[in-house]
């Protein structure tokens, strides 16, 4: 590329964005990078009823038919296959961890039907985990201003449901409840586009990043491969970038820059979520409360079994059903990482991930809970 930039934004998701239009705000040219692929056309998929694609035994043979097995476990996939990527174009290995990836700028975040819930970090996950761990240098009151700006940027505001209350003291007398904040982050990409001094390149991926060790180890310069126009590998010059695309796609990118020898930590102690989903129709009991309109909160739970606390998500819907999605968090094991995959090459060319994660009993615990 000729052009040359203050900073290179790689990825443009939520934080993508916002650190793009934050740092455009601030009279910085950059430069959004984004591996964006959407087919031009719709898949069958897509264009057929979401009752089939909802349907127990149309939705994994639909999936299968749209190279989209393992996005399809993603619960709005249903609801946008166009937003997700195709699985062939974007491997990985692992024994049953599920990655799923957005295919559009804005990432997940664009797709149809994405919870799209912001909530803050709680004081608690900034408080000392164990003995042998350091506690957080930071709390939650030194992040309040931030998260403003970010919450002012992407829209983020608390509904208000009224009988929330009423609802939780039915179903979970004496359970903590509070609303979810949500956003619309269209209005911010919308935003983005029309910054004069941001500029898009779609359809790259970023390799890895070049060090300059002769000056102390700064970065040089970004080794990217597009497919616009058959595989082609060019570098783009930076001394300033912001890492935006995903935790494992970022540390991927910094894996294969060799920063581990730099960070030893890098890639380890990740998780994912423990999850339960039910759903059934609402109760009599809140029915005749006069419970209804499609809104949700968020009920705060401690279980017996693991000592952990976990959120359930209660969805009332407008057809007088009630949908909960229980919520955990992993804890955090150093043996569950991410490696880089040498035997393996992505649709640009790229070695991919080898993801090694599994439950421990804490875990299995809390999934009990």
């Amino acid at each position: 590329m000729k052009d040359s930039f203050d900073v290179v934004v790689i990825g443009s998701g939520a934080a993508g964005t916002s650190a793009a239009l934050a740092l455009s705000e601030r009279n910085l040219k950059v430069l959004v990078i984004e591996a964006s692929e959407t087919q031009a056309r719709p898949n069958l998929s897509s264009r057929l009823p979401i009752s089939w694609r909802r349907s127990p035994f149309l939705r994994p043979i639909l999936s299968r038919l749209a190279g989209q097995s393992l996005q399809s476990f993603c619960y709005a996939w249903e609801q946008d296959p166009q937003g997700f990527v195709k699985d062939s174009g974007w491997p990985y290995s692992s024994e049953d961890f599920v990655w799923v990836r957005g295919a559009r700028l804005g990432g997940r975040m664009s797709v149809e039907g994405h919870g799209r819930k912001f909530p803050r970090f709680d004081e608690i996950e900034f408080q000392q985990m164990s003995g042998s761990e350091p506690a957080w240098p930071l709390g939650l009151r030194d992040l309040s201003s931030h998260y403003d700006a970010v919450e002012s940027l992407l829209g983020v505001a608390t509904p208000v449901f009224l009988q929330r209350e009423a609802v939780a003291e039915a179903l979970w007398p004496g359970a903590p409840s509070q609303m979810l904040a949500t956003g619309d982050f269209s209005r911010a990409l919308t935003q983005l586009r029309a910054q004069p001094n941001v500029s898009f390149l779609s359809g790259t991926r970023v390799s890895h990043l070049i060090f300059d060790e002769a000056a102390g180890g700064a970065l040089r310069a970004l080794s990217c491969v597009t497919k616009s126009q058959g595989l082609t590998s060019f570098e783009i010059p930076a001394t300033r970038v912001v890492l935006a695309a995903s935790p494992f796609e970022s540390s991927r990118i910094l894996l294969a820059s060799q920063f581990s020898e730099r960070s030893p930590l890098l890639g380890r102690f990740i998780m994912d979520h423990v999850k339960s989903v039910t759903d059934f129709p609402v109760p009599d009991s809140l029915l005749r409360r006069g419970v209804e309109g499609a809104q949700d909160f968020y009920v705060r739970h401690r279980g017996e079994r693991s000592g952990l606390e976990f959120g359930v998500q209660v969805y009332v819907g407008g057809d007088k059903r009630m949908r909960l999605s229980a919520f955990g968090p992993m804890q955090p094991r150093f043996e569950n990482c991410l490696e880089i995959d040498e035997s393996s090459r992505d649709a640009w060319g790229i070695a991919t991930l080898r993801v090694r994660c599994s439950h421990g009993e804490q875990d299995r615990a809390l999934a009990e809970d």
